[in-house]
């Protein structure tokens, strides 16, 4: 009996990770691998991924006639402040990398110099490879945006440069909620042309 329960249990375990996506897997081996810049330029597209995936979400609650006014309200606010959580990530790194000089932080990050610097990069290249084979749903599962942000604790708070940053974007809430506003704009208009 004992043989066949630990023949079942193989087949069950074997039959789980047969239909698993190796990507993530790979993903978050490659993550572990990283030091804590590499993890922030790795991550970096998955911050921005989280970001459509939010949107999208947003976009399906509100247009879905099933769900009551109050349950969508208090869905799409879950949506706005976990958006907004990752967009405030994704900035902190992306003032980390507009300015080399430690004392100097900039008004606003060039986003054409952060989207040269993700595409010159392998290790940004990489993780894009992966997410295209994740579906949004293994993302989800998978708490990909989760296992990034954890990676990425100590470069959060403990680097001291990020630290200046960190402060510098609370003296600026404004600026930060405003530009946050803006790129979920700039993503509904995305999602809407490609429906």
């Amino acid at each position: 009996m004992k043989k066949l329960l630990s023949i079942l249990l193989l087949i069950l375990l074997f039959h789980n990770v047969s239909h698993a996506n190796i990507n993530i897997y790979n993903f978050k081996k490659d993550l572990e691998k990283l030091s804590l810049e590499e993890k922030a330029f790795f991550c970096f597209p998955v911050l921005e991924f989280a970001q459509y995936d939010y949107m999208r979400i947003m976009k399906f609650i509100e247009e879905n006639n099933d769900i009551n006014d109050s349950k969508k309200k208090t869905e799409i606010q879950k949506m706005i402040t976990a958006f907004k959580g990752v967009f405030y990530y994704q900035t902190i790194i992306s003032f980390y990398w507009f300015e080399n000089d430690n004392s100097k932080i900039p008004k606003k990050p060039n986003m054409e110099y952060v989207d040269k610097l993700l595409k010159a990069n392998e290790i940004s290249k990489k993780s894009e490879e992966y997410l295209e084979k994740i579906s949004t749903k293994e993302f989800t599962d998978n708490k990909i945006v989760t296992t990034c942000l954890k990676s990425l604790e100590a470069f959060f708070t403990q680097n001291k440069k990020v630290l200046k940053i960190r402060e510098f974007l609370k003296e600026n809430e404004k600026f930060v909620e405003e530009e946050g506003i803006k790129r979920g704009l700039e993503i509904i208009n995305d999602l809407d042309k490609k429906l």
